[in-house]
């Protein structure tokens, strides 16, 4: 049931199995067969991790850029509004 849902292998191992040709053989399927899913199983995952961190590196650089405009605006409007080079009376 979960193998024919989810195609995951691991999953299916998870369930007791400790050697893939047991798991391939409980099965019915092909070892290579299941040896492509896996390789295809751990690309994807691979992928999936590489984006999240790329995901994170972006957040990190939006939440650097934002600070730094804060920082600049608040110098900005402390500069108008107070400048230091006003006369004193």
């Amino acid at each position: 049931m979960i193998y024919r849902r989810r195609k995951n292998l691991q999953a299916v191992q998870l369930l007791g199995h400790t050697k893939l040709e047991n798991t391939v053989h409980y099965l019915g399927i092909e070892v290579d067969d299941a040896l492509e899913r896996r390789s295809r199983q751990k690309f994807e995952h691979a992928q999936q991790q590489s984006m999240q961190g790329r995901r994170n590196a972006a957040r990190c650089g939006y939440q650097l850029l934002k600070s730094w405009v804060e920082r600049q605006f608040i110098e900005l409007l402390h500069s108008v509004c107070w400048p230091t080079d006003a006369p004193a009376h």
